[in-house]
Order: C-alpha cells, then sequence, then structure tokens
C-alpha cells in the first residue's frame, strides 16, 4: 500500500524545506480542538502533550497545533481551550516539543499564537497586540533547545 502511495504521489514522502523549518515529509495533521488545557488561562495539560506524543511516531511530518487565546477576554467554544496569553505556557509547550521531536516531526504555531474570539479583534482594533504577542511566542519557542535541527 504504501509503495502504491509513493509511486503516485512521488513527493509525498521526501521532506520540504518550509521557511526555516526542514520537515521530513509531506504529511501533515491540521489544526483541531482538543479541549486539554487546564485551568482558566488555558495551561497545556500532560494529557495535551500525551495526545501530541502518542501521535508522534505517526509518521507525520508536520503538526499544527490547536487555536487558542491570547487575550484573556478571549473566547473559544471551550472553556477548556488552549491559552497563550501568559509566558507561564511556555514550559508546557517545550515540554511538548521535547516530547515530540525525538520523532522528528515539527510543529506550526502560527494557530496557536493568534486565535481569538476577542469582540475588539472582529474590528482589528487588537490585530497589531496579538501579532506582537504571538512573534514573541513563537520567537521564544524558535529559540528554545528543543527546536532541533532546521
Amino acid at each position: 500500500m504504501v509503495q502504491s502511495v509513493a509511486l503516485a504521489y512521488p513527493h509525498l514522502f521526501s521532506p520540504i524545506q518550509i521557511g526555516s523549518k526542514r520537515v521530513r515529509n509531506r504529511i501533515s495533521y491540521s489544526t483541531h480542538s482538543t479541549n486539554y488545557a487546564e485551568g482558566p488561562s488555558g495551561l497545556p495539560s500532560e494529557r495535551l502533550v500525551a495526545y501530541h506524543r502518542d501521535r508522534a511516531p505517526s509518521g507525520v511530518g508536520l503538526g499544527v497545533i490547536e487555536g487558542a487565546r491570547v487575550l484573556p477576554n478571549s473566547s473559544l467554544p471551550s472553556s477548556r481551550g488552549l491559552g497563550t496569553f501568559g509566558r507561564d505556557t511556555l514550559p508546557m509547550f517545550r515540554v511538548l516539543m521535547e516530547e515530540t521531536h525525538r520523532y522528528d516531526i515539527r510543529h506550526d504555531y502560527s494557530d496557536t499564537a493568534t486565535a481569538h474570539g476577542a469582540p475588539d479583534a472582529q474590528h482589528g482594533q487588537s490585530a497589531p497586540a496579538l501579532r506582537a504577542l504571538g512573534d514573541s511566542i513563537r520567537t521564544e519557542l524558535r529559540s528554545s533547545a528543543c527546536e532541533g535541527p532546521p
């Protein structure tokens, strides 16, 4: 089966460079809510880490972490939604990277650091602040030792 897929889609299992990231293949999973965050600030939980760690050996090259609140007054459909508005979320994001990078999976945080449901965001009033926060969080995560080779 894998061989026939590889013949039909010759680039599927080949590495690809996406910006500064080398992704081992073109197989990915898209953003989806797990509702595995903890507390009012939406801290990434051990269960969230285990969820992604369990999927890492599957051969996926790129995983997109779920959308997250970037402001305390942001709303998501679930009260167990992930949050990124505090620096206290970074340690568990680092654990997530450490637990999954050993399987050569890369993660994208673009949705994680920008999803929001703040009322003023609908009118663009908070967009610059959200972009700055998202950029700051992504920079910290990229610079951490668990980011792995480019």
